[in-house]
């Protein structure tokens, strides 16, 4: 069961993480155009890296209080991008990636282990039952 708060913190760490991947994506496509300054426009921002850092420091508050050590690497991965010095496409190819990994880290800890469960013999059934049977 999930409690309330932690439900709260995987709904809001999603809204950040959905920002920040629809941020580099436009950054991408933009700056391939050579129309990178309209991102600015798009996020009613003066500064696009300042945005970015304040929507991931707000993600990886939420998420560190919960997940495991994968999560926390491609976190950490993710932070390398959006720190780095680079401009342009190589920031927001990089940035995408690292969105991308910390995605799938947090989908493959939120996944439900599933467990394939066959059906017994009829012959496993019958000896259960003989074997408590003869043990009352």
């Amino acid at each position: 069961m999930l409690s309330k708060s932690t439900g709260y913190k995987i709904y809001w760490a999603g809204r950040y993480l959905e920002r920040i991947e629809n941020a580099s994506r436009m950054g991408l496509f933009l700056s391939l155009r050579g129309e990178e300054d309209s991102l600015k426009t798009i996020l009613a921002t003066n500064d696009v890296k300042d945005y970015l850092k304040t929507e991931f420091l707000l993600m990886r508050e939420d998420i560190r209080s919960f997940v495991d050590d994968n999560v926390m690497a491609s976190l950490a991965y993710m932070e390398r991008a959006i720190y780095s010095i680079d401009d342009g496409e190589k920031y927001f190819k990089d940035l995408l990636q690292a969105t991308l990994a910390v995605e799938n880290a947090l989908e493959n800890f939120m996944a439900y282990p599933s467990k394939t469960i066959f059906p017994k013999k009829q012959e496993e059934v019958r000896e259960e039952d003989l074997g408590k049977q003869s043990g009352d």
